[in-house]
């Protein structure tokens, strides 16, 4: 009967947009717009990569005399997982659209889409996104890129990394 009892149990979660323990948030997003350096970096440079682009990106926008709009973000556009190699960028939100010198512009319309509010250490987002794949798979999404990665906790500012919060999002269109 436990065996009962524990899919009952998935089945409430899931009704109620739980899945793995992580609430999944559906919206309709305004549109973003950031400023970024994208490449394909291999899965063990992911942190250097970041650590090389994000500072100067936030200079960037600074000298532009733009505003940030939210925090730095990781967008995800392809994961090629037998080469261990991600097409990604290291990307600052701002206001409005511009144009920076050594940086390109990307922006995403609005449209719809789902979001994790993640806590804990980077190391523990690979089970948030399983999560987020399971929804779409059972709600029939198709997803949309980039999957973004809001780094909204600057770890240089909270030492604990269970109060690390990452905004994870999918975009998603509806068969």
């Amino acid at each position: 009967n436990t065996g009962l009892d524990n899919l009952a149990k998935i089945v409430e979660e899931r009704a109620n947009n739980i899945y793995d323990s992580y609430t999944i948030e559906e919206k309709l997003l305004p549109g973003r717009y950031f400023i970024m350096n994208r490449q394909e970096v291999k899965y063990d440079n992911i942190q250097q990569f970041y650590a090389t682009n994000l500072g100067s990106l936030f200079g960037k926008v600074q000298a532009a005399g733009a505003e940030m709009n939210g925090m730095p973000c990781g967008l995800f556009f392809r994961f090629d997982e037998a080469d261990g190699i991600i097409d990604m960028a290291a990307a600052i939100p701002t206001k409005e659209a511009l144009s920076v010198p050594d940086s390109q512009s990307y922006s995403i319309n609005a449209k719809k889409a789902l979001q994790i509010d993640y806590y804990g250490d980077y190391h523990g987002i690979p089970k948030a996104h399983a999560a987020m794949d399971a929804f779409l798979k059972d709600r029939g999404y198709l997803q949309d890129v980039p999957v973004v990665e809001e780094y909204i906790t600057d770890p240089g500012e909270e030492p604990d990394p269970e109060k690390w919060l990452t905004r994870i999002t999918y975009y998603f269109t509806s068969k």
